[in-house]
């Protein structure tokens, strides 16, 4: 299931905390990010880990072929980062962060 990747994390680590998935296709990331930094400026948290694990196979790939006529790139990607309110050891900074309109 989507959620997988963040509850075996969490498990192993023995995080008893907030933990949550977004599948929102393409923006789950961005809503991940944007939850984590709401959560920073209000003080509730002090670190996130905010990642992002995108798979398609070729048996999605060619449903999605099916119903809509479009081809999809199959692949996996994975992305992870530890956003903090303590920047001594940071490599970057998250400047602003927008969500496009209507969302």
């Amino acid at each position: 299931t989507h959620n997988t990747i963040a509850g075996q994390l969490a498990i192993r680590t023995q995080c008893h905390g907030y933990n949550v998935t977004y599948t929102q296709g393409t923006r789950s990331l961005e809503c991940a990010l944007l939850d984590a930094v709401m959560q920073l400026e209000e003080g509730v948290i002090t670190n996130a880990l905010v990642g992002c694990h995108d798979e398609t196979t070729p048996l999605f790939a060619e449903l999605i072929y099916r119903l809509t006529g479009k081809q999809l790139p199959v692949g996996v990607s994975s992305v992870a980062a530890v956003l903090t309110t303590s920047p001594d050891n940071s490599l970057f900074e998250l400047k602003e962060l927008t969500l496009p309109c209507g969302t």
